[in-house]
């Protein structure tokens, strides 16, 4: 209990515990609380390791410090809340988690709180489904202006966009500034959209009675 008041007050009172105690979930736990992982380097090796595979002991780790994310288990790092915990402080947590969280689209969307362009990076680098994109586009219409390439050229998440906020088509490339239908949806929301279209556009008819 000494040992235990101590360390909730300085974690580096941990130095001096005795191995057994260094060893002890409940003490290492509250260091932990207090200074990341970096108390970890006074416990035992046994319990150190134990501990890297510890849900609850990594989360409070990584709440005082993304990086302690490079120090869980490889099936902790595919674990979305810790992922979640670690990208709300850094985006580039996003290189130490699994593949799991680095294609979820709230993780990335967490990342990009801080910087929209997280979004380009994140999509170019990991391997993302077309559907998390989709679904990130149905959350958040700005997401499309920082989508790669053959994202801006899908017809469905461009229209997703479009439908929240016309000023999405600005971002769109030449082929979907082509697309009537996509065209359509911005027009019936602000006729000046037609600014935007391809001048092929200009000699369809419904585009232009929209």
């Amino acid at each position: 209990e000494v040992v235990l008041a101590a360390v909730h007050q300085n974690w580096r009172a941990l130095e001096f515990a005795s191995r057994e105690l260094r060893g002890d979930r409940e003490i290492l736990f509250a260091s932990v609380q207090q200074g990341g992982w970096e108390p970890m380097m006074y416990a035992t090796p046994e319990a150190r390791d134990s501990l890297r595979a510890d849900k609850e002991v990594i989360l409070a780790a990584v709440e005082k410090d993304w990086r302690s994310l490079a120090e869980c288990t490889d099936d902790l790092a595919e674990d979305r809340d810790v992922a979640m915990v670690a990208v709300r402080q850094d985006w580039r947590a996003m290189g130490w988690m699994g593949e799991g969280p680095r294609s979820d689209h709230d993780v990335i969307l967490a990342a990009a709180h801080q910087d929209m362009c997280v979004i380009t990076l994140a999509l170019e680098e990991f391997p993302v489904e077309r559907d998390v994109v989709l679904a990130m586009v149905q959350r958040n219409w700005h997401v499309f202006a920082y989508l790669p390439k053959h994202f801006l050229a899908d017809q469905e998440i461009a229209v997703t966009a479009v439908k929240q906020d016309w000023q999405a088509w600005k971002y769109a490339p030449d082929d979907c500034r082509r697309d009537p239908d996509v065209a359509l949806v911005a027009v019936r929301q602000y006729p000046s959209a037609l600014l935007f279209a391809h001048e092929s556009l200009r000699g369809h008819r419904e585009v232009m009675l929209a």
